[in-house]
């Protein structure tokens, strides 16, 4: 790595995280999903009800594995 002017894979795999995460966060539908995303997220982590409901819903579905939504 130092051969080529990197000083760990470390650091490239953060600069090369920075770099993707402003690429899409100067996509202005990018950042609007990911706001709807963030607000659906927010309603199933403070609701107990919709949380129970989402559970139920997706025990009924064949083949689908329950999942929680996590907010992040």
């Amino acid at each position: 790595m130092d051969e080529v002017g990197v000083r760990s894979v470390g650091c490239l795999a953060h600069t090369l995280q920075l770099s993707v995460k402003a690429g899409l966060e100067s996509q202005r539908a990018v950042d609007d999903a990911v706001s709807v995303c963030r607000r659906i997220a927010t309603h199933f982590s403070h609701s107990t009800l919709a949380k129970d409901r989402l559970l139920e819903i997706q025990r009924t579905i064949p083949g689908v594995t329950p999942h929680a939504i996590l907010q992040v």
